[in-house]
């Protein structure tokens, strides 16, 4: 499990659901999304990188979400946190099993589900 003195944010999990289109594909409907609350998360930076163009400069932002072990997240799903909403990029990977000293010093497992968050603006 997180340490609870750095797992101290709430993100929401936000979640399309698959309808079938005219051609008989599926596809994501994010209107009709369902959006579940996850507690005791943690979210630091990962860095950001422009990509320049003539006809566009966009920026990728990118964070680092560390989630409880059994946390619902999966690769296509978006997620809001801070007011802003990012998209799953890739595949949330579980961590367990791992030992490590939490913040206060006491030796424990620490557990987790680690995602990489994007957003690009421009």
């Amino acid at each position: 499990m997180l340490s609870p003195t750095l797992a101290t944010q709430t993100i929401t999990r936000i979640r399309p659901v698959a309808v079938t289109n005219r051609y008989g594909d599926l596809e994501a409907d994010w209107d009709n999304a369902t959006s579940l609350d996850i507690v005791g998360c943690a979210v630091h930076p990962a860095g950001t990188s422009e990509d320049t163009d003539p006809a566009r400069t966009a920026v990728a932002i990118r964070w680092n979400l560390f989630l409880p072990p059994g946390s619902d997240i999966a690769s296509g799903d978006r997620v809001t946190f801070d007011g802003t909403l990012y998209e799953v990029d890739g595949m949330p990977l579980a961590w367990s099993g791992s030992s490590g000293i939490a913040a206060n010093g006491v030796f424990g497992v620490l557990d987790h589900i680690a995602a990489q968050l994007v957003r690009v603006e421009g």
